[in-house]
């Protein structure tokens, strides 16, 4: 079933419509979709939102626990199952997929497990999570071949410097996992049929992040008076992509549905490590304490994505500054603490 939409999308900072870009798109109007990992940062609040249009959501998570605690997680669950969420604690490689993928129109991978220097000593973890699982799912793809399938990479494909010439080249174990996964979902279309899109997120920040990032560290120790470690020289940059404005275009993927998408989805806005402390820490009317420490093995220097292919093909771009983002993140923050 589906719908005929005209997508008039509007070039970046204009207020014109992109003529170029308006044209006939079909929209799929689904009923069920399943989250996977619907328990982390990205996947709970994508959650939220697919509950709030109405859809019937299943959502599986395994609380896997290799870089932070559970809890956070289980009472965002928790939040959501009062919402309508259908939520199975299983991990996804001991799934049976003919009872759970049976009946729904898009599946929205969002497990993983996160994190460049730490993948370097938990490898079996990561590859169990980023790798092992997406295996599994395809196989249980392979014999539902009306499901689609939207699956969460991440910018750590492309290595140390990422522009818009950027080729994969993965400079973390995290990264190469995340990569080997991009290219089964492709050898499995090629032979199953399996349908799909592949995004690639860039620094996703926002509401409730994960205890493990660094905006999450950095509200706990501006809010307690603690010294902040900044690794290097401070000057690494990131085009930081709000989460709601990632929800958008990950919605709009499932909506979409084209074939065989590969696209990076990023904000607009670069912003060095430095910059992001002082900007959180005006928003929270606090002076930061900064010490610099050794940089990490596998970081990121830089990186700054092209939205074209997503304007493009998803008419989707990002809406949110990078300084409204922040001050919604700490009033969230503030009004929990």
């Amino acid at each position: 079933m589906y719908a005929w939409l005209k997508a008039c999308v509007r070039a970046p900072n204009s207020g014109r419509a992109a003529n170029i870009l308006i044209r006939e798109k079909v929209v799929f109007v689904g009923k069920k979709a399943l989250v996977i990992g619907a328990a982390g940062f990205i996947g709970s609040h994508l959650s939220a939102r697919l509950l709030a249009q109405g859809l019937e959501v299943s959502g599986l998570d395994s609380f896997e626990e290799s870089l932070y605690p559970s809890a956070a997680r289980k009472s965002k669950i928790s939040r959501l199952k009062t919402e309508g969420l259908e939520f199975v604690e299983l991990d996804a490689v001991s799934v049976d997929w003919g009872s759970l993928l049976r009946g729904v129109d898009v599946v929205y991978n969002m497990a993983a497990v996160p994190g460049l220097s730490p993948s370097w000593d938990k490898f079996p973890e990561y590859n169990h999570s980023n790798l092992t699982l997406v295996a599994a799912l395809l196989k249980g793809l392979s014999k539902f071949p009306s499901s689609y399938l939207v699956h969460a990479s991440t910018s750590s494909v492309y290595g140390e410097i990422v522009n818009k010439n950027s080729s994969e080249k993965p400079n973390s174990p995290y990264g190469v996992t995340k990569l080997a996964a991009e290219h089964l979902i492709r050898a499995y279309s090629d032979a199953y049929g399996i349908r799909y899109s592949i995004l690639r997120y860039f620094s996703v920040y926002g509401p409730e992040p994960r205890p493990d990032q660094f905006f999450a560290i950095l509200l706990d120790k501006l809010s307690t008076g603690q010294t902040i470690e900044i690794f290097g020289d401070g000057l690494n940059s990131r085009t930081n992509t709000y989460v709601d404005d990632l929800v958008d275009a990950t919605l709009l993927a499932g909506n979409t549905r084209a074939e065989k998408l590969t696209v990076d989805i990023c904000g607009i806005e670069s912003a060095t490590t430095l910059e992001i402390v002082e900007m959180v820490a005006a928003e929270m009317h606090l002076k930061p304490s900064i010490r610099h420490v050794p940089s990490r093995i596998g970081d990121q220097r830089s990186t700054s994505g092209s939205g074209a292919d997503a304007l493009k093909n998803l008419g989707w771009s990002p809406k949110t500054s990078l300084k409204d983002g922040i001050a919604e993140m700490v009033r969230v923050f503030q009004k929990g603490t």
